[in-house]
């Protein structure tokens, strides 16, 4: 959450004479904003945070990914009130009159605006020294190791306050602001990327750049931001599930795949528009994928058979020739998930029975030894079973049908792994972001508290997770 301004920011906005002094530039006391934004924070029209600047999102159906220069208008990097900075990090830089510099409880800007996420410091920086956002956190100084090692927990304004006193060198002014970053909640070993998007997400990926994210509701229906906070767009206005519960989503390196109701679709990271995957007029109830290959349960019925013959396909995620796996029958309600290994396909109903069949081809079932999966989750060797309405153990189910227990969960999200471990959320009022060992052996607690969890991600760095508040974190693996 946003740190208040200290008391020396009163201070320095009641003396008008100190800030042009300061500063150089035409104080007008009516346009002082608010705290810049931490990640995603609205800020008000005059508060300007130094943005990223590696990556943006367009308003106009563009490219979603841009390099340095393409973003949006950066700080000035100089403190020169004639004019902005040439924006190399951040965009085009400021215009004609939005000089500033860093005084001493903030950024201050030639028009008047004024950023602050810090509090009063002994030693200043140098006014004209530049500050480029988002920088590798400087070597500390003798006592200020412990703010440098915060440092690297931040993103955004914060991490550029953060990274410019550590610095400065001075153990006091380290000390000061390590002591009010822990007072608003950060460098507890996770960092706030968004806070209260509306709308809470139900799937989160990253492809180590980028998060998306699907939500609960229809519209937005596929968002992303970068993985350090920042710009958030909707990629999809539209349902990212169906009536059967069916929710999918993964990212490679040139496309993003969702279903978007009863269709599977991938839509391309370069602003390109989606394109189906499954073939027209399908009617696809669940999906997953492995290895680049997408696999889904379609259903062919007419309406009028009493249990309708369903077929399970397969197709590339970045396209080519449509396969059919297996068509059966089964002799109850409407199959609606699905997780494959290399060798076998497991399909079943939320929460319900489960059954599985060998991927060379078969057009019948085998009843699985488990059942109750609320979430199947696909790997090389195994599927992930999430325990999602009681507490009870997420289970790892091998090709050949044996379970073992991963960790003890309650109102586990859908589970997601690296090449080590799997990765899950407890959904309560005080949930839990939980690891373990992908071959089982009992879990671990990463974050011990965070209310109602929604989604969980992981890539080579860090694991991100949503909540019922709308907020985004991380925290380093």
């Amino acid at each position: 959450m946003p740190r208040a301004a200290p008391r020396s920011l009163i201070t320095v906005l009641v003396a008008g004479a100190f800030l042009l002094t300061a500063c150089g530039g035409t104080v007008a006391p009516e346009h002082v904003g608010d705290s810049g934004p931490h990640g995603g924070e609205a800020t008000d029209a005059t508060t300007i945070a130094p943005p990223d600047g590696t990556t943006t999102f367009p308003a106009d159906g563009g490219s979603i990914l841009t390099g340095p220069g393409d973003g949006p208008e950066g700080p000035p990097t100089q403190g020169d009130a004639a004019g902005g900075g040439d924006g190399e990090d951040g965009g085009n830089g400021g215009d004609g009159g939005r000089g500033g510099g860093y005084v001493d409880a903030g950024y201050f800007y030639g028009d008047g605006s004024f950023w602050v996420e810090g509090g009063a410091y002994p030693n200043p920086p140098d006014a004209s020294a530049e500050s480029e956002p988002d920088a590798e956190a400087p070597d500390a100084a003798q006592g200020c190791g412990p703010l440098a090692a915060c440092c690297g927990t931040l993103s955004g304004a914060t991490q550029t306050l953060c990274n410019t006193v550590v610095g400065a060198g001075n153990a006091t002014s380290c000390a000061a602001e390590l002591t009010q970053l822990l007072s608003g909640g950060y460098c507890s070993g996770s960092s706030i990327l968004a806070t209260q998007i509306q709308v809470q997400p139900n799937r989160i990926v990253s492809d180590g750049t980028l998060l998306f994210w699907t939500t609960f509701e229809s519209s937005p229906g596929l968002m992303a931001m970068p993985v350090r906070g920042g710009p958030i767009t909707t990629l999809l206005s539209a349902p990212t599930a169906n009536s059967q519960g069916g929710v999918f989503l993964a990212v490679d390196d040139v496309n993003v795949y969702v279903l978007e109701g009863y269709s599977l679709v991938r839509i391309p990271k370069n602003g390109a528009p989606p394109t189906l995957i499954n073939e027209g007029g399908a009617t696809v109830l669940a999906a997953t994928s492995l290895a680049g290959t997408a696999y889904w349960l379609e259903n062919v019925g007419n309406g009028i058979i009493r249990y309708p013959p369903m077929v399970v396909k397969s197709a590339p995620l970045q396209g080519d020739t449509v396969s059919v796996v297996a068509t059966f029958v089964v002799s109850s309600p409407t199959l609606n998930e699905i997780g494959v290994t290399s060798g076998t396909a497991f399909v079943g109903m939320l929460g319900s029975r489960l059954f599985d069949f060998p991927l060379s081809g078969a057009n019948s079932l085998t009843m699985a030894n488990e059942d109750g999966c609320g979430f199947l989750a696909s790997d090389t060797d195994a599927i992930y079973c999430s325990e999602t309405t009681t507490s009870g153990p997420n289970l790892r189910i091998t090709s050949a049908d044996t379970s073992s227990v991963l960790g003890q969960a309650v109102s586990s999200s859908f589970i997601v792994s690296d090449d080590t471990y799997v990765y899950w959320v407890d959904g309560t009022t005080v949930g839990t972001v939980v690891k373990a060992p992908k071959t089982g052996g009992g879990s671990s607690i990463v974050v011990a508290t965070d209310t109602n969890p929604t989604a969980v991600a992981v890539d080579a760095n860090s694991i991100y997770w949503s909540d019922q508040e709308g907020y985004i974190k991380s925290a380093p693996k």
